[in-house]
């Protein structure tokens, strides 16, 4: 069993949780063959690989980033296909940051009232973590190396700092993009 998994049944004070993949069957059969093996479901949580929506049980999902609306080129038929079985159908919606609600709200014409932003959490064994030495102070580049990222501006700009700078800090990503 997944960790979330047991961290959400320790907390679900005697209610019943179990976990479903559907995997091609639903693709195949529907959403009459999910609604047959979810029967006695109150609740159903569906991810972006989630191929069509149940009809008799609540339907969720979390939004994570809506940027293929937003920069033209980002928007693949998946997402798409994501926003028409699954976020017009939910009950209720997560988004990860106001902004991504926001943006669901104007974008997709989700109401209001059908989105909440539950901030994403860090895992317990974070808070322990100690910092790694190191001998230069840093600047950490977080982000990958698509193109609405801008890894091109910021290692564009920083090839045109002063000399000492480069030499005082270093460049640090944990993207896996050479550049």
């Amino acid at each position: 069993v997944a960790p979330w998994v047991a961290a959400l049944r320790a907390q679900a004070h005697g209610e019943e949780i179990q976990v479903f993949e559907s995997g091609k069957l639903a693709t195949v059969l529907g959403a009459q063959w999910l609604d047959f093996k979810l029967r006695g479901t109150d609740v159903f949580y569906a991810s972006p690989a989630t191929p069509c929506a149940p009809r008799s049980a609540k339907l969720t999902a979390t939004i994570e980033d809506l940027s293929g609306w937003l920069i033209p080129g980002e928007h693949t038929k998946a997402a798409q296909h994501f926003a028409n079985r699954i976020l017009e159908r939910a009950h209720g919606l997560i988004a990860v940051s106001e902004s991504v609600r926001q943006d669901a709200i104007r974008l997709l014409g989700i109401e209001e009232a059908k989105i909440i932003t539950i901030y994403p959490g860090v895992a317990s064994e974070y808070f322990d973590a100690q910092p790694a030495h190191r001998e230069r102070p840093y600047v950490l580049y977080t982000a990958g190396d698509r193109p609405r990222q801008n890894r091109d501006a910021l290692l564009a700009a920083w090839r045109h700092l002063k000399p000492e700078l480069h030499r005082e800090y270093d460049l640090i990503s944990t993207s896996d993009a050479s550049g």
